[in-house]
């Protein structure tokens, strides 16, 4: 039982290790498992803290040495209060740990008041309207949520030394203006070099990954994967209303009710087992209108990610996705039943008459008009294609989408079979291995089959041909050589910025032009396309530069982290004078 007297004292001291008061008010903001958090007061201490006092039953021998840990190693933060760090250790008269000191957030909510269908009835008009999510503004708003959250945990995971484990949305808390802090940093997980410190305290099985049941979190080390599930999963519900495993099955998994049991089994309802579903909530309709590239995220989290955890979109990728989707509508979802899935052979008798299993069509937006319009002239060209070349090629259709079934394909690729048009083209798969380019007429747009194609942008779109990556024109000429095996996103920067590039191990940068500004010979390049600032590791030294080449400061530095605290009087003259 926690100790009672944390609640019935009316006033309760501790002390940090210089021995100054810091003295408790009552009765506490909020209590939990592990401990109890205090308001705080004393004239010496400069902002506002609280305090989280640990039950007698939880001041286990790690728990001084880890405080203490986290404040030696807390990360230079880009966004301050993105993470809430503990500030000081925390004594009784006895000298015995108790607890620590952390800042406080102020006129903040956990994201939970964003996880669900409706917002929660605990916000006011304000919010509801700044976060609507069947309005454009409010997409927008909740996409920019995502994109911080993303940058928080960015700054967390790069150190290497921390995994959160227990990433759920009431340890997510954030402002009107969407502004994110973390808490509850003290149950993280802590390693250097992937050799486990401190383990993880605690974990909340809907938002865990599959490897939950192979892997002993609290005596194990976990890998910063599994963060990636979870965030995916928070980002899934601020984006569409529920879990992305919500859904009730139909045999052999009509026993797996709960989230849990369906993310054991890779249950993704937009994966390659959505045939299992009989019954998909509306709201996951919502999938079809973001983007293909966040679908590939999603789909990269849940599908790929469930055999290879490792695939996993990192926290920097769905930063560059999120930095590049425009705002949009959902459909609103309050008055659409449920909608069933067939089986796949009813649903492939369909096909014919251009009829998939759908919604009611009460509530139908020019958006989703459009969404059928294009799904309908595709499963007319499809049925023509499989007339010419016979029956070698079986088709699925499920959750209104149709895919060609190759099992081994990676999902991201099965699932989605056209891009989007942009300049009049749009790219398609045309075979197990290629994709095309057409245009409006369903015709071949550039003479050509690709390894891979992405959606043009700005006249260009990345391609992938006999092995190595580049950029063509609408017209098909190579903008970009084929002669890297990685290029950091799809699209050209525009100005000034730089692009990242990768040959074998090495990495630089080119500019629009395809030219190279910097030189493929460091082991890894982070580039900063606000400030044009870019830091270089080659072998073990770690030296900037900025995006027109001069060097801000030489190869003598032993990592990132080192680096970034000793040049930071260095940048700040930098960015002055330019």
């Amino acid at each position: 039982m926690p100790d009672q007297r944390c609640y019935t004292m009316k006033k309760l001291t501790v002390y940090t290790s210089d021995q100054i008061p810091i003295l408790l008010e009552n009765p506490p903001l909020g209590q939990g498992g592990e401990g109890v958090v205090y308001k705080t007061r004393n004239a010496r201490l400069n902002g506002n803290f609280v305090a989280k006092i640990y039950h007698p039953q939880e001041r286990t021998d790690l728990r001084e040495p880890k405080i203490k840990y986290l404040i030696e190693h807390a990360p230079q933060l880009e966004v301050t209060n993105s993470a809430i760090f503990p500030e000081q250790p925390l004594y009784n008269q006895a000298g015995e740990f108790v607890g620590f000191l952390m800042k406080q957030t102020i006129d903040q909510v956990d994201i939970t008041s964003l996880c669900s269908l409706t917002p929660s009835a605990k916000l006011n008009a304000s919010w509801h309207k700044k976060y609507h999510r069947y309005t454009a503004q409010g997409v927008g708003n909740r996409l920019k949520v995502c994109y911080n959250i993303a940058q928080a945990f960015a700054q967390l995971h790069q150190s290497g030394k921390f995994v959160f484990v227990d990433i759920k949305p009431e340890n997510i808390k954030l402002t009107y203006d969407g502004t994110v802090s973390l808490i509850d940093i003290d149950s993280i997980q802590i390693a250097e070099n992937n050799q486990l410190l401190f383990a993880a305290q605690k974990l909340t099985h809907e938002y865990s990954p599959a490897e939950i049941a192979q892997l002993d979190f609290k005596k194990e080390y976990v890998p910063q994967h599994w963060d990636r599930f979870s965030l995916a999963v928070v980002f899934y519900k601020i984006l569409f209303g529920l879990h992305p495993y919500t859904g009730s099955c139909q045999p052999p998994f009509d026993q797996h009710v709960t989230n849990e049991q369906k993310i054991a089994k890779g249950l993704f309802v937009h994966g390659r087992q959505k045939k299992h579903f009989k019954v998909i909530p509306t709201p996951h309709q919502n999938f079809k209108l973001i983007s293909r590239k966040l679908q590939q995220l999603f789909l990269r989290a849940f599908e790929e990610g469930h055999q290879q955890p490792d695939k996993r979109p990192t926290m920097h990728e769905w930063m560059e996705v999120l930095t590049q989707t425009k705002a949009f509508e959902f459909k609103s979802t309050h008055t659409v039943q449920n909608w069933e899935l067939q089986p796949l052979s009813s649903a492939h008798s369909n096909v014919q008459a251009g009829v998939l299993s759908s919604p009611s069509p009460q509530v139908v937006n020019s958006a989703w008009q459009t969404l059928q319009v294009k799904l309908n002239k595709n499963i007319r060209l499809v049925g023509m294609v499989s007339i010419l070349v016979g029956a070698g090629i079986i088709f699925g259709i499920a959750n209104s989408s149709l895919s060609f079934n190759s099992s081994d394909a990676p999902a991201s690729e099965r699932m989605l079979t056209m891009g989007t048009f942009h300049d009049g083209v749009a790219w398609q798969k045309y075979s197990k291995d290629s994709y095309i380019y057409v245009d409006r007429w369903d015709k071949w747009a550039i003479n050509e089959t690709f390894e891979e194609a992405y959606d043009f942008a700005d006249g260009t779109a990345k391609v992938k041909k006999r092995g190595k990556y580049g950029f063509i024109s609408l017209q098909g000429r190579q903008v970009v050589p084929f002669e890297y095996d990685y290029i950091e996103g799809t699209t050209l920067p525009t100005g000034k910025r730089l692009l990242k590039v990768g040959q074998g191990n090495k990495f630089g940068l080119i500019n629009r032009n395809g030219e190279r500004v910097l030189p493929i010979i460091y082991d890894n390049v982070w580039y900063n396309s606000k400030t044009g600032v870019i830091e270089l590791q080659k072998g073990t030294k770690f030296g900037l530069y900025d995006h027109e080449g001069v060097e801000l400061a030489p190869f003598r530095y032993k990592s990132r982290q080192e680096m970034k605290q000793q040049t930071k009087r260095l940048l700040k003259l930098y960015h002055s004078i330019k």
